[in-house]
């Protein structure tokens, strides 16, 4: 399946470690998300709303359960990892530990290395719906969000489409080199007294051009004139036709 591609509850038949709870009433909102390398925050409405119970995992008591879906092998899987107490949001769990501490079912267990940086995951949370433990006649539930592990935000909400990634623009240019801007900035006057240069020559050439056509007009100049012109700072010689 795509990476961009959430999976439905139908996809998830089969592949629930922990009790379907897809038709549970979803009465909580997600507000928030954070993954870091050590924390999950999953914030929602209804955090200080369930109330929580005793169970037989000892006197504190609990309010409900935190879920992830995830790939593994090829497959999407949805499983409880963790329990919350009434008003919390948040857990410390490692990529490493949800496998190997937490879920602990195959192949969600110690062969998973978890969620990598990037990788398209669900959270939500439940009522008490861990290891067979429940309170409650009626489960809830918040809706499910996918996010980027390890990246800020909410990527799609439950029954939205993940929107297809847009392209990474190209990296910027290197800086240039402070010698190589000076050097340009020098060859860039040398151009442009050099251009002054040439139209300098152009115009004597064509002053000896006017000069030259008035004496052509003479009878007794001979058929050719020689002589000299500076160029560029070179004595060049020339010879014309007169007539």
């Amino acid at each position: 399946m795509p990476e961009t591609s959430i999976p439905t509850w139908a996809d998830l038949a089969g592949y629930l470690r922990g009790p379907d709870v897809s038709g549970w009433p979803v009465t909580s909102r997600v507000t928030d998300v954070i993954t870091t390398d050590g924390l999950i925050a999953v914030e929602h409405t209804q955090s200080h709303r369930w109330l929580g119970s005793v169970t037989p995992l000892g006197p504190d008591p609990l309010a409900g359960n935190i879920w992830i879906i995830a790939q593994a092998e090829g497959r999407w899987y949805a499983a409880t990892w963790d329990w919350l107490r009434p008003g919390q949001t948040r857990k410390h769990v490692t990529a490493e530990e949800f496998g190997r501490d937490q879920i602990r079912k195959a192949p969600l267990d110690a062969t998973w290395p978890g969620p990598q940086r990037g990788e398209l995951i669900g959270l939500f949370v439940s009522t008490l719906a861990r290891d067979g433990i429940r309170i409650r006649d009626s489960g809830e539930r918040s809706e499910v969000v996918w996010v980027r592990y390890l990246e800020p935000g909410i990527v799609a909400r439950e029954g939205e489409a993940v929107p297809t990634p847009s392209p990474q623009p190209p990296p910027p240019a290197p800086p240039v080199p402070d010698d190589f801007k000076v050097r340009l900035v020098a060859l860039e006057q040398s151009h442009v007294e050099l251009g002054a240069k040439v139209e300098s020559v152009q115009q004597r050439v064509k002053a000896i051009e006017v000069e030259l056509a008035r004496l052509s007009q003479r009878a007794e100049l001979p058929a050719t004139a020689t002589g000299h012109a500076r160029i560029l700072g070179l004595r060049v010689p020339i010879t014309v036709t007169l007539r």
